[in-house]
């Protein structure tokens, strides 16, 4: 195969990698809204504006349950989450955390609301509340140039790789007398 397939096929691999890395990673963070503990269970809750599938505004609220008890992930329970009363919604558990996409009317409109979020396992229950109007600017959502980032260093990267095995490659021929 030849060494230009090659390396636009590994550079094509890095960048799904962190492209699926990356969306995995976007799916949860934010700021933080509310966090509690009980024996069982420690539970930080986050929201981070986003975007349905559609375009329209939305916002991500993930819940990090952690078992007090040995402070792993708890991978084996149901979290809900009730906004301003309305009905429950049940967490999708994504990468150790739960998550529900919520449409809005528009960006930061979470900002205001009440949020109650639930967590029920094989450790026991935990309540937590944020009341509605309670500030959320603690902790900003991640800068948006963290992915473009990321993606530009693992190519810089793979294309000093390639510039320093071309180069030992070309010296090696010389010296065996065989040219490039």
């Amino acid at each position: 195969m030849p060494r230009a397939r090659r390396l636009g096929r590994l550079i094509a691999l890095t960048v799904a990698l962190v492209a699926a890395f990356a969306s995995d990673a976007a799916a949860h963070g934010g700021t933080v809204i509310a966090s509690g503990e009980n024996d069982a269970y420690t539970v930080t809750v986050q929201a981070a504006d986003t975007r349905t599938p559609g375009g329209a505004p939305a916002v991500d609220l993930t819940a990090y349950p952690i078992r007090r008890a040995n402070g792993a992930p708890e991978t084996g329970a149901t979290v809900t989450f009730r906004i301003d009363g309305g009905p429950e919604q049940t967490g999708k558990l994504v990468s150790g955390a739960y998550d529900v996409i919520v449409p809005v009317e528009r960006a930061g409109e979470w900002r205001g609301w009440a949020v109650t979020v639930r967590v029920t396992g094989p450790a026991g229950a935990l309540t937590v509340r944020r009341a509605a109007g309670a500030g959320a600017e603690a902790s900003p959502d991640a800068p948006g140039w963290v992915v473009p980032t990321i993606v530009g260093s693992a190519l810089g990267a793979l294309a000093l790789v390639a510039i320093r095995r071309r180069g030992a490659r070309s010296r090696s021929r010389a010296s065996n007398g065989s040219g490039g």
